[in-house]
């Protein structure tokens, strides 16, 4: 059983800020930075940070902080890894926060975040308010973004409020709405202890567990057409080591496999079944063709045959489903079409291949 050395407790605040860490050392400081000098004061915001297993000097930047700030940041600290999803389900347990953000350890985030994010919670009690992100590799490339005034990032124009309980079944179909990550969010507290949600341990791709389901509690969203969250292009990242490594697709499998059963026992699903039937089509299935035409690399008839094997299981009558005569699901249709053929394993080879070759032209 993993360990957990925690050093003190901090008393509700308005936001939680979670923040994993492993091995950030040249990256860490930039973005904790971002967050101790937040326009709404750091009184209001408690910072969780939770080491996993570093073993770089990420730990001694981290304790200077908690040095520093005391009063508003908690130091974890892990004695066996688990991973981005393992940690960041430790710093819930430990968030006190109304609203719950997550940011990664060598990302940034805009200094008035949450004073915009909160001036958009005055006007509308929402449960999760969206916003977009930036990708940069230095921070020189943020200047134009930095300066960027409040009030032209607050324009009405930039605003969408959705009331998405009340038309669950057809923002369900709209990613852009309520996309999968997890990090351009903030998550009113009371939504994630009413849904239990927690994200997969030990796994890259760990995120769905976290996401998806909320859109079967979630009643109000707000999304704000703007960047306010600064994605790190790493190379020696946690995110890019994944991608460059062909054996976390099995990863990304098996968290839609863990997915499917959260959501099979989820009583708030119950009446959307063809929305999560097509849900798991794509993520599970189309999106692993995604994956490897991506990465330039070749889906193996043996993962094809895994796949196969358990839409039929899950989903033994897709091919019914009414969302596939959407003419937006004309590729995804396409691929499904080769879980009808039983062909010997060379020849299901080439037919993945052609396949592969016209995803995404």
């Amino acid at each position: 059983m993993n360990k957990e050395k925690v050093t003190k407790d901090i008393k509700c605040p308005l936001f939680s800020v979670i923040i994993p860490c492993h091995n950030v050392e040249n990256y860490v400081e930039e973005c904790l930075e971002s967050l101790v000098n937040q326009t709404i004061g750091i009184e209001n915001i408690e910072i969780i940070l939770v080491d996993d297993c570093s073993t770089d000097s990420t730990i001694e930047i981290l304790q200077k902080y908690e040095s520093r700030y005391s009063e508003h940041i908690l130091l974890i600290l892990l004695e066996n890894n688990v991973k981005q999803g393992g940690a960041r389900n430790v710093g819930l347990k430990y968030a006190t926060g109304e609203y719950i953000n997550f940011v990664d350890a060598d990302d940034m985030v805009r200094v008035d975040l949450y004073e915009i994010l909160l001036s958009l919670l005055k006007n509308h009690d929402c449960d999760i308010v969206q916003f977009r992100y930036k990708i940069f590799t230095e921070m020189k490339e943020l200047n134009d973004d930095f300066n960027t005034a409040m009030n032209e990032i607050m324009n009405p124009d930039n605003i969408r409020y959705y009331e998405y309980g009340k038309n669950r079944k057809k923002y369900l179909l709209n990613s852009n709405i309520l996309n999968e990550s997890c990090t351009q969010k903030l998550y009113k507290r009371k939504l994630l202890i009413e849904s239990g949600v927690q994200y997969a341990e030990g796994f890259a791709y760990e995120e769905p567990l976290f996401t998806y389901p909320l859109k079967f509690y979630v009643n109000n969203i707000c999304v704000l057409e703007k960047p306010l969250y600064y994605y790190r292009r790493n190379q020696q990242g946690t995110s890019i080591s994944y991608m460059a490594n062909p054996k976390t697709i099995f990863d990304h499998l098996m968290v839609q496999l863990k997915l499917r059963d959260f959501m099979n026992a989820c009583e708030n699903a119950k009446e959307y079944r063809a929305e999560m039937d097509l849900y798991f089509l794509h993520a599970f299935y189309a999106g692993s063709f995604y994956f490897f035409k991506l990465r330039g690399w070749r889906l193996p008839v043996k993962l094809f045959r895994f796949m196969k094997q358990n839409i039929e299981i899950q989903v033994p009558n897709y091919y019914e489903n009414r969302y596939l005569d959407d003419s937006s699901m004309k590729e995804d249709e396409m691929l499904l079409d080769l879980l009808k053929e039983d062909l010997d394993d060379l020849t299901m080879q080439n037919k993945i291949d052609l396949a592969l070759e016209k995803v995404m032209e």
